[in-house]
């Protein structure tokens, strides 16, 4: 019982130093990179829609055979034959945060009726290098939308 007594305190302070020092990977699945880091992911890549859907109904076969091209402010969307463009930002609202929460993906079609749909904010809810998942949420009906872009 002693020496139970005598290792005690060296224990919970080997066991402290252990579990704080431990670079566990056991990070929150909303911690993501700031806004100009997912500036920096979207541009000078083509991207195509691999889903999109509306109140539970899947409409990603719309936007079959249509490549997005971002630049600093500017959405291209083409398809060989017609060619939209779209006014987009990310903004952070807590940028010392860093948290997909945080981050809004505003996109501002005019035109054509198939895209203007997105005009909104969206929420990002998951980011890669090679996919960015957003969603929007209607105050009104409660209706939610879910847009995903993949590297083409």
């Amino acid at each position: 019982m002693k020496l139970l007594k005598k290792f005690t305190p060296a224990v919970f302070a080997l066991l402290f130093v252990t579990l704080y020092a431990c670079d566990c990977g056991d990070e929150s699945p909303t911690t993501i990179y700031s806004s100009s880091k997912i500036n920096t992911i979207v541009t000078g890549t083509v991207w195509k829609v691999s889903q999109y859907s509306e109140a539970n109904s899947d409409k990603t076969s719309n936007y079959n055979g249509y490549t997005f091209s971002f630049t600093n402010t500017v959405l291209t969307a083409s398809n060989g034959d017609q060619t939209a463009s779209a006014n987009w930002s990310v903004t952070d609202s807590n940028p010392t945060a860093d948290l997909i929460s945080d981050l809004n993906f505003t996109l501002d079609f005019s035109t054509p009726a198939l895209f203007s749909v997105w005009s909104a904010d969206w929420q990002i809810i998951q980011k890669s290098s090679t996919q960015i998942k957003l969603k929007n949420e209607n105050s009104s009906t409660g209706a939610i939308r879910y847009l995903t872009f993949a590297k083409n």
